[in-house]
């Protein structure tokens, strides 16, 4: 029997893990299942979307370790460890009930990951410690839902099309390159000559970027809820500005790879890894100068 500290549930005579112990080895459990399902599988935005989405879940779980919550009553415990057996029956169902799309993603296994967190977490009657993990789940069939109702989303994505291509196309001129503007498609001379076309589409539209960042803020709220006021709102807006233009300047990379190197192969490479390293470098940078302010505002 595993021993929590303070706690109604288990007898102190049989004490094997403490608090702390019980989170750090599902913390250690996490990261080996993510990353040996990282390197097995193929690559997609969505991937580098559910790992984004597990490492602030992963933080928070780091940051709660040193504090100890109210326990849930039992048909609370209940509620949860059923919610969790729930979610792991979808993730294994995911794909024949027409969310996932084969082959089974780290998306899909995301949610089944989600799933035994909470059953784990529940099981202990840890309350708090369930939201982060169970987060990451709610993302996952977010997403899946948004993949299905996308032709429905198509008019929220047209609204963005416009700004991208502005200051997409303003940024290239003001750095000397010859841009033809077309609608949404910008046309250019590489420097070997080479014709370059870049149509920006709804995908170019950068909801998923929002919509991680949304998941993001939504674990940083839970974990961190005293930190909730209107200057920290504005700030979290903010952080929303340069979500939406660190999607602009993926756009912007993608284009001086095609003018500097005018080759296919280059630009594709750029639009399927590097752009999402500039999102990524923004949410962690953001977000560690967030927190780094306000929770110092908050010990002062």
């Amino acid at each position: 029997m595993i021993f929590i500290k303070d706690s109604d549930d288990f007898s102190s005579k049989n004490k094997i893990f403490t608090y702390g112990q019980i989170i750090y080895l599902w913390i250690f459990l996490l990261i080996t299942s993510l990353v040996i399902f990282f390197l097995f599988s193929s690559w997609s935005f969505f991937k580098m979307d559910a790992i984004i989405i597990w490492i602030f879940a992963i933080i928070s779980l780091l940051y709660l370790s040193g504090k100890e919550k109210p326990h849930l009553e039992t048909k609370e415990k209940i509620f949860f460890i059923v919610l969790g057996i729930g979610l792991v029956c979808l993730g294994i169902l995911n794909i024949p009930l027409g969310f996932g799309h084969p082959p089974f993603s780290l998306g899909d296994f995301s949610i089944i990951l989600s799933g035994l967190s909470v059953v784990y977490f529940s099981y202990f009657g840890y309350r708090l410690l369930t939201y982060p993990v169970l987060i990451p789940s709610v993302a996952v069939i977010g997403f899946q839902i948004y993949e299905l109702l996308i032709d429905d989303f198509n008019w929220l994505s047209s609204l963005f099309i416009p700004i991208i291509t502005y200051f997409t196309v303003f940024i290239l001129q003001a750095m000397g390159i010859a841009v033809e503007i077309h609608g949404n498609l910008i046309t250019f001379k590489s420097l070997n000559g080479e014709l370059i076309s870049l149509l920006i589409t709804e995908n170019c539209a950068g909801l998923w970027s929002l919509g991680t960042f949304t998941i993001a803020t939504l674990i940083v709220l839970i974990s961190f809820p005293f930190i909730i006021n209107p200057k920290n709102i504005a700030l979290i807006g903010i952080g929303y500005l340069g979500t939406f233009f660190s999607n602009i300047l993926r756009v912007i990379l993608i284009a001086l790879v095609g003018y500097l190197f005018g080759t296919h192969s280059a630009v594709t490479f750029t639009h399927d890894y590097f752009g999402w390293m500039i999102f990524s470098c923004w949410l962690f940078f953001f977000w560690y100068f967030f927190l780094k302010i306000t929770l110092k505002k908050t010990r002062s």
